[in-house]
């Protein structure tokens, strides 16, 4: 009885594995199509913000005190300046104006002064980035659409903060139901001690880190999972392919990001120099690609190496050697890291998009439910 040479097994591994890549090269756009079509029925069902969360919070009454008005001076000069840019005319400009003093004041109320001036700078962005002599990529296509999403949010975050929730279940069926755009909050918050442990060794808000891995979750999570089950085949395929011929080859072009984060495994081979900058045990760093696949494939890993490389963006925004490891606290991490970890290319244009515009959001939310004590 003939026997199979050690190649033979190999190759049919290889031919098996080509196959599937011919078959999952025309997956993905296959996948978005029906994410999309869930998607739009999800939105039409739910008619994207119901009434009961849309309301904001009453503006406080009377003179607002000086602290305040001293605060919100240099937002409401760069506010018109850029109006003027927009060449808006008289009688639009001064319900614009009213409307930014208002989402200003409930802002304040809502989030609190630091969260206030990141919005109002991630704000000021895109509104600079809607004219078009810019050159720029902007969320919206008007300073009153843009006023409107952020004023959804604020009102479903103020709805978040005074509703009470009797159970952990309550509070994520109100999440899901009432929030401007779509949320994993209960995969997410599985994840909590990682999100909190990753975020903390790389010294800055856990939030902006939990914004970054809600945004990837949902994606994977749309259409029944058939994009995250797209997604893990393609890396194991990847990872099985790299074990064993030391490269993953043409199956790594479908699957260059991996884990819960989508963290890269070429960049996670970079991150060496800062693990031990902030005092992280490097002894058994990954080496080649295979081990870096392995190692993101844990969600406690791959959130640990995605703060490593967010860390390394967040000094590069903020004008800090790239291995500084003093405290980072200012909101703004909330809009910067996820758009660094989504696109340097844009982040570093200063363009604005729909990724890091939401990120910001829910790190804002989540900076919330991280903090909220569980319910048994």
């Amino acid at each position: 009885m003939g026997t199979s040479g050690p190649g033979k097994p190999k190759r049919r591994y290889y031919v098996a594995t080509l196959t599937l890549v011919v078959m999952l090269s025309l997956s993905p756009s296959v996948s978005w199509g029906v994410s999309k079509y869930f998607e739009n029925l999800r939105e039409r069902a739910l008619n994207q913000t119901p009434e009961a969360v849309s309301n904001l919070p009453d503006a406080p009454a009377g003179v607002p005190r000086s602290d305040v008005l001293r605060d919100y001076a240099p937002q409401s000069v760069a506010f018109e300046s850029t109006l003027d840019r927009l060449q808006i005319s008289a009688e639009r400009r001064i319900r614009l104006l009213e409307i930014h003093w208002n989402l200003y004041l409930t802002s304040r109320r809502t989030l609190g002064k630091s969260k206030t001036s990141a919005l109002l700078k991630l704000l000021h962005q895109e509104l600079g980035n809607q004219d078009v002599t810019a050159g720029r990529r902007s969320v919206f296509n008007s300073p009153e659409v843009a006023l409107e999403q952020v004023n959804t949010w604020l009102g479903f975050f103020h709805a978040v903060q005074n509703q009470s929730f009797g159970s952990e279940k309550e509070l994520e069926l109100f999440l899901n139901d009432h929030s401007p755009i779509r949320l994993v909050p209960s995969q997410v918050l599985a994840q909590r001690k990682g999100i909190l442990r990753a975020a903390r060794a790389f010294r800055f808000p856990p939030a902006a880190l939990a914004g970054v891995v809600d945004n990837e979750l949902s994606g994977t999570d749309s259409a029944y999972g058939l994009a995250g089950k797209l997604r893990n085949f393609t890396d194991v395929i990847a990872l099985r392919n790299a074990q064993l011929y030391g490269s993953s080859g043409v199956t790594g072009n479908l699957s260059r990001t991996v884990g819960i984060a989508q963290m890269s495994w070429e960049d996670s081979l970079l991150q060496k120099p800062r693990f031990a900058s902030f005092g992280l045990n490097v002894s058994r760093f990954p080496s080649n690609e295979a081990q870096a696949r392995l190692v993101l494939l844990k969600a406690d890993q791959n959130l640990l190496f995605t703060a490593s490389r967010l860390r390394g963006y967040l000094n590069a925004a903020l004008k800090k050697e790239p291995l500084n490891s003093q405290i980072v606290t200012s909101a703004e991490v909330y809009f910067l890291a996820p758009a660094w970890h989504n696109s340097p290319e844009k982040a570093q244009k200063g363009y604005t998009w729909g990724y890091a515009w939401n990120a910001f959001f829910k790190s804002c939310l989540y900076e919330f439910l991280l903090a909220r004590k569980p319910k048994s």
